[in-house]
């Protein structure tokens, strides 16, 4: 849809985005990890708590790409709220890991912790059009955005770009 292509799913990534999940479910906190710990690798997080069952992987991402109803598509540079739709389809992020750790809350629910992790780092340049040829309209219409409290993965937006969603679900779990 947007022109970017498939990512390969990277073990050694997924665990380490596993691992640090595990580290933000500890610290029952959701805050970004230092670029030492993920060298030219961007990161994604998200934290999703409900009264039965854990946010999924493709809850996380379906969220993240929502934000794309807030970009302008030809503009170049970074736009205010949407750094995870544009990491999320950044055209030359190559590879992805991606890890979810749960924790129980004193409620009741259960909150989950995603970080997806993407190589080569993408959506931090500015400047020579790194955005117009990296975040690419496509075949993306807007009239999803109408939808966006109903709209779900079911037409395909945003999911496409993993090769198999129920592989992201079996890692960090």
């Amino acid at each position: 849809m947007h022109r970017a292509p498939a990512l390969t799913l990277s073990c050694d990534m997924s665990k380490n985005a596993a691992d640090y999940a595990r580290t933000l479910a500890d610290m029952d906190t959701l805050v970004q990890s230092g670029y030492t710990e993920r060298p030219n690798q961007g990161e994604n997080l998200s934290l999703g708590c409900h009264g039965s069952g854990e946010q999924t992987a493709e809850e996380a991402i379906k969220t993240w790409f929502d934000e794309v109803c807030h970009y302008t598509f030809g503009k170049e540079g970074p736009q205010s709220g949407t750094n995870h739709f544009t990491q999320l389809v950044w055209k030359d992020s190559r590879e992805l890991g991606i890890g979810k750790a749960s924790k129980k809350q004193p409620n009741g629910e259960t909150c989950t912790f995603i970080v997806a992790r993407y190589k080569p780092l993408g959506n931090f340049e500015s400047g020579d059009d790194a955005y117009v040829k990296n975040v690419e309209k496509g075949t993306f219409d807007e009239t999803y955005c109408r939808n966006i409290p109903k709209a779900g993965l079911e037409g395909g937006y945003g999911f496409k770009r993993f090769q198999s969603p129920s592989l992201i679900e079996n890692y960090g779990g």
